[in-house]
């Protein structure tokens, strides 16, 4: 009984791994949807996830770092349901933070250079192409930036070069970033970064540990 039993629940685990999830079809349609030129594009100066590829057609901006690029499988099925173009603009390790980068990657005492042009020509394309906008998603991994108990005295940097501690960076370069759309008469969404968890989520439920908790 406990052999026959023990099958189950592994014949059970199994199909939970294999079967495909309800949204499966969905995700597949978005995926379509990126072509491969946006995929493969991103990182310059953006891209477009368009259902018509009409030039002129209206489109919602999202902008941010590789945590924004996640959202773009989302943005894709939105783009398809509700034929609005998608612009990504996204840059890893690039919050979208006007004034403000976090250090180069690899060099913590160095500004993030490439940052600071990319936030700079993303500015310079929203005002440029304002009319064709209905709006921006902005979106990052913004605790990652931010000092916390784990990496107290964290900092980022102005764009003169000078050390600024990073949560009023976040604050001051935020702002700056939504005074700019309130300029323009842009709506603008933020997203926030997703949860982190100190271990590994489908490690921990596989096992069934009752560790798998985490407060709110």
């Amino acid at each position: 009984l406990v052999m026959v039993l023990l099958g189950k629940a592994i014949e059970l685990r199994a199909k939970m791994w294999i079967e495909e999830p309800p949204n499966a079809a969905r995700l597949a349609r978005a995926k379509g949807q990126s072509a491969k030129t946006c995929e493969e594009d991103f990182a310059l100066l953006g891209c477009e996830i368009s259902p018509n590829r009409d030039g002129g057609a209206i489109s919602l901006l999202l902008w941010g770092d590789s945590f924004a690029r996640a959202l773009s499988p989302a943005l894709a099925e939105y783009s398809r349901e509700s034929g609005t173009g998608v612009h990504l603009l996204v840059k890893p390790s690039c919050p979208p933070l006007l004034g403000f980068v976090p250090a180069r990657s690899g060099a913590s005492s160095r500004p993030n250079g490439a940052c600071r042009e990319s936030i700079h020509s993303v500015a310079m394309h929203v005002e440029r192409n304002r009319s064709r906008l209905s709006g921006v998603v902005l979106a990052a991994n913004w605790p990652g930036y931010a000092s916390t108990p784990v990496s107290s005295g964290r900092v980022m940097y102005d764009w003169s070069g000078r050390e600024v501690e990073s949560t009023l960076a976040i604050s001051t370069g935020l702002g700056a970033t939504l005074d700019l759309m309130d300029r323009l008469g842009l709506r603008v969404l933020i997203v926030g970064a997703p949860p982190a968890f100190p271990f590994e989520v489908p490690a921990c439920l596989w096992r069934g540990s009752t560790r798998c908790f985490v407060a709110r």
